[in-house]
């Protein structure tokens, strides 16, 4: 096996790992810590040192370049349109750092990646793969509501999930609607921002701090004490009887439909994986639809 592959190999080993336990995180809290990456950019690092010993320098700083600046492009991009969250684009950067150059590396049942692109960078493949991961997801909540009878609201069902209110402060993302109106949204400016009692993160972090057994309670609760609440926690308000008024007209309701919080670095994972076997599914389907 020639040195380069050794190399690829070594980077193929960490980000595997790594984003595994990063999925594992993401789905159990929703949550990447920063330092999560810390280890493939030490790999990153050295593996690149490696390549200007293995490979010819100069199209390793070209390529190592250009993959880190795509990588970040896309990662800060999506960030800042509100497609991503921070570890998403995090994600991003770090390997358009880690696989400077496409890895390529044999194995008994052949060499992979299968496919490999004309423009050879490997970010830009994991990118594409999990858009066409992501695609299917409003397909599989549509699917899920329908299996579940949730139609009751129509035009909610590729879009989020039906949840009680005695289930939502154990849910993640965002309230988008409830079965007669999907324009309720909260307008409220607890923290400071437009996602007012939207944001289930703050549901959740209401519900601890009163002690309620869920949502439900504020139905009974004479005084909501959010005053207290800002001043015990992060939140913030501008107006609190505004927001006490939303909270009351969020806990009235029976059930709410919600945008689920997406374990986003899950998607980004399953592409990596494609990525590191398959290779570019979106190149190989417009090579398959075009006839190129």
């Amino acid at each position: 096996m020639e040195p380069a592959a050794y190399v690829d190999a070594v980077r193929v080993l960490a980000a595997v790992s790594v984003f595994a336990y990063a999925s594992y995180l993401d789905i159990r809290d929703r949550r990447v810590p920063h330092r999560t990456w810390y280890p493939l950019v030490a790999v990153g690092a050295v593996a690149l040192v490696a390549d200007l010993f293995v490979r010819d320098p100069g199209t390793v700083v070209l390529y190592a370049t250009a993959s880190l600046a795509l990588g970040a492009v896309f990662g800060y991009g999506f960030y800042y349109l509100g497609t991503f969250g921070g570890a998403d684009r995090y994600a991003l950067v770090v390997l358009g750092f880690l696989f400077p150059v496409y890895p390529s590396f044999p194995t008994p049942l052949g060499t992979f990646p299968v496919v490999v692109p004309d423009a050879p960078f490997f970010v830009l493949s994991v990118l594409g793969n999990t858009v066409l991961a992501g695609i299917a997801y409003p397909a599989s909540l549509f699917v899920r509501n329908a299996a579940r009878r949730d139609t009751v609201n129509p035009a909610l069902m590729a879009l989020g999930r039906r949840v009680t209110t005695d289930e939502l402060h154990d849910e993640f993302g965002r309230i988008i609607g409830t079965d007669e109106d999907v324009s309720l949204r909260g307008n409220g400016v607890l923290g400071g921002n437009t996602d007012g009692i939207r944001d289930i993160d703050f549901v959740r972090d209401y519900v601890d701090w009163a002690d309620f057994d869920s949502l439900r309670g504020v139905r009974d609760a004479e005084d909501l004490r959010l005053g207290r609440f800002v001043e015990e926690t992060a939140w913030e308000s501008d107006d609190l009887r505004n927001d006490a008024e939303e909270l009351r007209e969020l806990a009235s309701h029976d059930a709410v439909w919600i945008s689920p919080g997406i374990p986003f670095i899950v998607p980004i994972f399953a592409g990596l994986l494609v990525a590191l076997t398959v290779g570019d599914v979106l190149f190989i389907v417009i090579r398959a639809v075009f006839g190129l």
